[in-house]
């Protein structure tokens, strides 16, 4: 049996990744049983998500999680009982695998006691998906504090019946630039897409060319930068390019500000279908992301853009610079905010329907490459190694 359980999100956080992960791993194993666990409304998303077909063959059990943003010591003994109880579950099912699908530094510590000292036949895989910006930043000098936050979870020793599962081969390459030592604990899934969400992108390369920002309008993630833009590029060249936004409007933002924007962020979380009718209807989607969280954090905006078949206007980052590397013009890369404006006013005034075009193809290939049914292939060989003693069928993928 495995057992897939989400112990951090609530609601529609994380759905797209949670329903791709899961279509993943029951393709890998299309003859093993599967349960989710998590949160009774972000279950009932994660269920709509991946379509009635496969939700079908799902076990799925609700549970009740700390509060969303609950501190080190607030999670640790909710963790543990959360923990233990899946590893007795997958133990009364003659073994299996238990997976996480995000962590926090609470539940690493957990795992690491309980695999250490008290279940010495579980085998678990952990996604490190969004906490590994922590690594990176200020850490208190109070050892107390110090305790409890990301690193020091993860330098408690590796054990070699944890995975670290890593979203993309260049934060896997940057991670071990900090801990060098989990070398051989940590794997990498490419960030799959999202289950039935694919879109034939044929809409013309004609003025005016819509740019969009998906997600949280964060300073990270350079939405200043995305403003002073839009704000130049409609001064200079009105009625060649629209700028929309997507997402949730970040506090500290007024609407002066935005007031160059032809779709604005909202003030509530956007909903899954306004977000995704909005950027089918986008040409090109900005990615201005800064460095620091972003060499160590996948985005599930990009994976959106790729479904979508939408080209990219990224910053040189590793994760945008590797898609580039292996899969050749996508869009167009960018190291400072004066050659950001200058690609979007190149894009607006010659409009290279040709160019457009060839990035669409492109943008197909790595959205192929990020199927469900192409990563259960690779899925079910990083997770080889870790389970050859437990009770997993090995039958080829679905389809």
């Amino acid at each position: 049996m495995i057992i897939v359980c989400e112990p951090v999100c609530y609601g529609h956080e994380h759905v797209p990744f949670n329903a791709a992960l899961l279509e993943t791993i029951c393709s890998a194993y299309p003859h093993e049983r599967v349960a989710f666990y998590g949160e009774e409304s972000h279950l009932q998303q994660v269920r709509v998500q991946i379509g009635q077909s496969l939700s079908a063959s799902i076990f799925w059990t609700p549970i009740v999680l700390p509060p969303r943003h609950a501190e080190f010591f607030s999670r640790l003994g909710r963790d543990f009982k959360l923990v233990a109880h899946l590893i007795n579950a997958t133990d009364r099912n003659n073994g299996g695998l238990l997976v996480f699908t995000c962590v926090t530094p609470s539940t690493i510590f957990v795992l690491n006691f309980l695999l250490k000292f008290v279940y010495r036949q579980a085998k678990v895989q952990a996604v490190l998906h969004g906490i590994l910006g922590s690594l990176t930043g200020w850490r208190s000098r109070n050892p107390f504090i110090r305790f409890t936050d990301l690193r020091s979870a993860l330098s408690l020793g590796s054990c070699d019946r944890i995975q670290y599962i890593i979203l993309e081969e260049s934060i896997k390459r940057k991670l071990l630039c900090v801990i060098s030592f989990l070398q051989g604990s940590v794997a990498v899934l490419e960030h799959p897409i999202a289950p039935n969400e694919r879109f034939e992108n044929s809409i013309a390369l004609m003025p005016p060319i819509k740019f969009g920002f998906l997600g949280a309008s964060t300073e990270a993630k350079g939405f200043d930068r995305y403003l002073k833009v839009a704000s130049e590029i409609k001064s200079r060249f009105p009625g060649r390019a629209e700028f929309h936004a997507y997402g949730s409007i970040s506090d500290g933002l007024s609407k002066l500000q935005m007031s160059v924007l032809d779709v604005q962020p909202q003030q509530t979380k956007l909903g899954r279908n306004q977000y995704v009718c909005g950027l089918k209807n986008l040409h090109f989607v900005c990615f201005p992301y800064k460095k620091g969280h972003y060499e160590l954090s996948p985005s599930g905006a990009l994976l959106d853009a790729v479904a979508f078949g939408k080209p990219i206007v990224a910053s040189r980052l590793p994760i945008f610079e590797a898609l580039f590397d292996r899969y050749g013009d996508i869009g167009y890369l960018f190291d400072t905010e004066g050659e950001f404006c200058q690609i979007i006013q190149q894009i607006a005034q010659e409009a290279d329907d040709r160019r457009y075009a060839n990035q669409v193809i492109n943008i197909k290939r790595l959205r192929d490459d990020r199927s469900s049914r192409f990563l259960a292939i690779k899925y079910r060989n990083i997770t080889s190694g870790l389970i050859k003693s437990a009770q997993i069928s090995t039958a080829l993928p679905r389809g």
